[in-house]
């Protein structure tokens, strides 16, 4: 295998290096190392996954890390093959390659990763971004890529890392009309902390805001199902009929919630609702 410069034999070579038997494993670091030297950039980031789990070997260990600072702090042509491997169709090369170039680029790592929408990389990212170590400004600047994101434990990720920095509030309150009961908590909590009050207010507010956006509406009338009373449940009223399907779903359960009674005396119009989805709340 060490004579072969083909290229395939490189896998087989990468896996000898956590060999038992001494000979064996010097006789492929020798090699691997060789290989190195003349710059199988492309090669190395096809099979970066296969490194990687090398990499928690403790024989390996040494020679994968130097794989590693190879492609992304030597030859230029390593940041380059990593950028394209960031963009493979292949799942695992292309995480295997943002881990890599987010040891020295995290901004441009999460912003690409977050661009390809894929669900895993988008908590690779969060992570990333979230990350106490990391700094702030480049921080802030993540943080609005992921703020809205449709996974709610990103969105709660991403609002606790903003509690962190100065100037928390705005977004804070924005936060207090989210859809994600754990990311109302947190804001409402945060805000406290700050010494701010009134959430449900802003519910009512909301709520009476000819202007408001469905998501809002829906938000609020979550929110008043946390914090609201049965006074309430005349609010909610208008929302039953609503053209929005989650308006009106959610309207149901807080009045549910608020108002049994109310619920169960308007249990006929549930039932005549055109949407299965809102007329599930009939359980």
């Amino acid at each position: 295998l060490a004579r072969i410069e083909s290229g395939w034999e490189l896998p087989f070579l990468l896996l000898r290096l956590n060999d038992p038997v001494d000979p064996v494993r010097e006789r492929a670091t020798a090699a691997v190392r060789a290989r190195l030297a003349v710059g199988h950039a492309a090669l190395l980031v096809q099979l970066l996954p296969l490194i990687e789990g090398l990499g928690t070997r403790r024989r390996a260990g040494p020679i994968v890390r130097a794989i590693g600072d190879l492609l992304v702090r030597g030859d230029p042509a390593g940041r380059a093959a990593l950028w394209a491997g960031a963009r493979s169709t292949d799942a695992a090369v292309a995480a295997s390659c943002l881990r890599l170039l987010a040891t020295v680029d995290p901004a441009g790592a999460v912003e690409h990763a977050v661009g390809t929408g894929d669900p895993t990389l988008r908590h690779w990212a969060a992570a990333v971004a979230t990350a106490r170590t990391l700094d702030p400004a480049v921080q802030q600047r993540l943080l609005s890529l992921l703020e809205a994101d449709p996974n709610p434990r990103i969105r709660w990720r991403v609002l606790r890392a903003r509690t962190r920095h100065p100037g928390s509030e705005p977004y804070l309150r924005r936060a207090l009309l989210d859809r994600d009961a754990r990311v109302r908590y947190l804001a409402r909590a945060s805000l406290r902390d700050l010494g701010h009050t009134g959430s449900a207010e802003l519910y009512r507010a909301t709520l009476a805001d000819a202007d408001a956006t469905h998501d809002a509406i829906v938000g609020a009338l979550a929110g008043l199902a946390d914090m609201g009373t049965r006074a309430d449940s005349a609010r909610l009223v208008a929302f039953l009929d609503h053209q929005s399907v989650p308006v009106r779903g959610e309207a149901w359960r807080t009045l549910a919630v608020l108002d049994p009674d109310a619920f169960a005396a308007r249990v006929k119009q549930l039932r005549a609702d055109r949407s299965g989805k809102v007329r599930r709340h009939l359980r």
